[in-house]
């Protein structure tokens, strides 16, 4: 049923676009069209290729009774949820930004949230782990900085991050905030925040991780920039990658921004985007080129 689904769809939109078409007349190029159309909708990966794998199945059995295979070439989606995430352009953090409104408590969390993690280029699981006594000064850049866990094949280690001067009036911000929330008493006395406190979490009970994605996901949603396995809030780390290597900041320099262990891991980020760059420059210049041929000989 699902592939049947699939099949039918494929055929009406065809029919739509090009209503003179008839089904024997269908090729390869309206196949890669409709792979287009698939790319621009809000599916997962596995239903994107669930779209494609029904049209496909289809021709495979009409090639065994005399027509022409149209799919032959054309891939499915790549599965890889990391290679298929698309970075958070700066305008698009601004825009996410300037909808959430920091008057009150919550939002001031958010606020902060949606903002670290795209300035600052740590993971959602380092963030929220981190904890007041994890801020401190940098006497090499004469700056507040802080220590982040990171996790990744099976050990956790810790790295400092530089803040930018306004992260740092941002994050004193929220402190008042937040101590107004967890330690003013009944009488309206404020006291110390406890050093231990998770900055983003309760008190003494870090943010859950499916919190931390609910507030990205649904402030990128409200946005219009979150795109289901594609755009999502790691997007944001993806970002401010693409952002600094595009400013010209040397690979090296991204990665110890983003705390990788490996080099090859940040080349991701940059081969990436580097690789985008270079196919559409290069198809830009080869359509340019004109024969004027007459396609109805």
């Amino acid at each position: 049923k699902k592939y049947q689904r699939s099949i039918n769809k494929f055929f009406v939109l065809i029919i739509e676009n090009k209503p003179e078409k008839d089904f024997r007349d269908v090729s390869m190029f309206d196949f890669i069209e409709y792979k287009r159309w698939i790319n621009e909708q809000n599916y997962k990966i596995n239903t994107k290729n669930s779209h494609l794998t029904g049209v496909m199945s289809l021709y495979r059995i009409l090639e065994k009774y005399g027509y022409s295979n149209i799919c032959v070439g054309v891939r499915l989606f790549d599965g890889n949820n990391e290679n298929n995430k698309e970075g958070v352009n700066i305008d698009d953090w601004k825009k996410v930004l300037k909808m959430i409104k920091r008057v009150k408590f919550n939002g001031a969390k958010h606020y902060m949230i949606i903002y670290m993690l795209f300035i600052s280029g740590v993971r959602q699981m380092s963030l929220r782990h981190l904890k007041w006594k994890d801020f401190g000064f940098s006497s090499a850049t004469n700056s507040l900085q802080m220590e982040v866990l990171l996790k990744g094949r099976g050990q956790n280690r810790r790295e400092k991050i530089v803040l930018t001067n306004e992260c740092v009036k941002l994050i004193e911000d929220y402190k008042f905030k937040y101590m107004r929330h967890y330690c003013m008493d009944k009488l309206g006395g404020i006291s110390e925040i406890d050093a231990d406190w998770y900055v983003f979490g309760n008190k003494s009970k870090p943010l859950a991780d499916s919190s931390i994605r609910k507030v990205t996901t649904m402030w990128l949603k409200r946005a219009g920039v979150y795109v289901l396995g594609e755009v999502t809030g790691h997007s944001l780390r993806h970002g401010i990658a693409e952002y600094l290597i595009e400013s010209g900041l040397s690979i090296k320099a991204v990665q110890n921004h983003l705390c990788h262990k490996n080099i090859a891991s940040t080349m991701i980020y940059a081969g990436k985007k580097e690789k985008k760059r270079m196919a559409n420059q290069t198809l830009e210049n080869l359509n340019a080129i004109k024969i004027g041929a007459d396609w109805s000989m």
